[in-house]
């Protein structure tokens, strides 16, 4: 965790490797007319301990009329430390300050450092699979990318197969993609929030506009399964896994799915967002509305078809029942309490793609209706 010199040392029959920090200081005492230095080079001195002395021009100089001598209080040390070297209008003064860290390894474990040796932080102590959360917070996005990416290349090299790097860090780069907020700053972020760190660099970049203090933020290294669990796009969401319960909490919230991943535009047939979304001419391009006016978004049928044959019957249950409001463009989910009824109705999954994109084209008027005992709407 901190850069410095390994020892090795016995703790009750156990090996410790302890690393030393020493932080050297200096402070400089300057030495004024009409005085010498009283100390030498290598003398050890304490705080308040006197410098400097009077020379008999100097002293009779500071000699006050009541006959007492007025010494500078720069004449005494500050600090306590060694006295490093005295130059004609200087005395310079070190002290150290050390750091020391202890680890205890296993009993069996292959020591990879040396007495004496200077080591970085992040040097690896012993043999073994390393924490990718403390690589990360010591040494930074750069060392655990690498860390990732040669473990997995590691796996595969051993049963003979050759992959490129690049497959392993566009995955890499997903894991990485999150930062958890340390300060909110001026912004509108909370404080341990886990965001994206498009969404975090954007909200700094508005509070500087605004000659606010931006926020601070550290990187998080998330799981795969996470990382896709907590994409913006509920289609994205919904392709991984939990799609029952990824497709309800959509259409409860109202959710607007605005297509600016990769994923998302796949899964409906259009032309992936190849970063020309960052422009308006990108976004024409690709067929990409405006971020500030949504319209509505065609569904290809295609796509109608594969959402209604994955449709489960766990999945129904755990719907209900989709009605879609074409003139309203939003999304009604009702729950069937009418007195008498007989069969329960099987769900309409045929217009369920129509039915979020048609919300999409209202985002701030979402329609949610359920059905009580009495079969009455709210």
């Amino acid at each position: 965790e901190l850069p410095g010199t390994v020892r090795f040392r016995d703790a009750q029959g156990n090996l410790v490797i302890a690393v030393e920090n020493v932080e050297t200081y200096h402070e400089n005492v300057e030495i004024p007319d009409g005085y010498r230095p009283a100390v030498e080079v290598g003398d050890w001195v304490d705080a308040g301990s006197n410098l400097m002395t009077l020379t008999a021009a100097g002293r009779r100089d500071a000699m006050g009329d009541d006959g007492t001598l007025a010494l500078p209080e720069d004449l005494v040390s500050q600090v306590s430390g060694e006295v490093e070297s005295i130059d004609d209008d200087a005395i310079r003064i070190a002290w150290y300050e050390t750091a020391e860290r202890e680890y205890m390894p296993q009993s069996n474990a292959d020591i990879l450092v040396s007495e004496g040796q200077e080591i970085e932080p992040g040097t690896q102590l012993t043999d073994g699979t390393s924490n990718p959360h403390d690589i990360l917070r010591i040494s930074g996005i750069e060392a655990v990318q690498r860390y990732l990416v040669e473990e997995a290349q590691r796996v595969y090299r051993s049963q003979g197969v050759k992959v490129h790097d690049k497959h392993f860090e566009v995955v890499v780069r997903q894991m990485l993609q999150k930062v958890r907020i340390e300060s909110t700053g001026d912004s509108k972020l909370l404080i341990d929030e886990v965001v994206d760190r498009s969404q975090y660099l954007q909200a700094n970049e508005e509070v500087r506009e605004q000659n606010g203090e931006p926020a601070t933020a550290s990187p998080v290294l998330l799981g795969i399964s996470r990382v896709s669990l907590m994409s913006h796009s509920f289609l994205a969401k919904a392709s991984f896994q939990e799609t029952e319960r990824v497709l309800t909490d959509a259409a409860l919230q109202g959710s607007v799915d605005r297509l600016t991943g990769l994923k998302e535009n796949v899964i409906i047939g259009r032309m992936i967002p190849a970063r020309l979304d960052r422009s308006a001419e990108g976004r024409e391009l690709l067929g990409l509305p405006d971020p500030e006016a949504v319209p509505a978004q065609p569904v290809t049928q295609g796509w109608e078809e594969a959402l209604a044959a994955i449709a489960s019957d766990d999945m129904a249950a755990s719907l209900a029942a989709f009605n879609v409001d074409s003139d309203s463009a939003s999304v009604s989910i009702g729950f069937s309490g009418e007195d008498g009824a007989g069969e329960e109705a099987e769900p309409d999954f045929s217009n369920l793609a129509s039915a979020f994109f048609g919300d999409m084209a209202q985002p701030d008027e979402p329609v949610i209706a359920f059905d009580d005992d009495s079969g009455d709407e709210e």
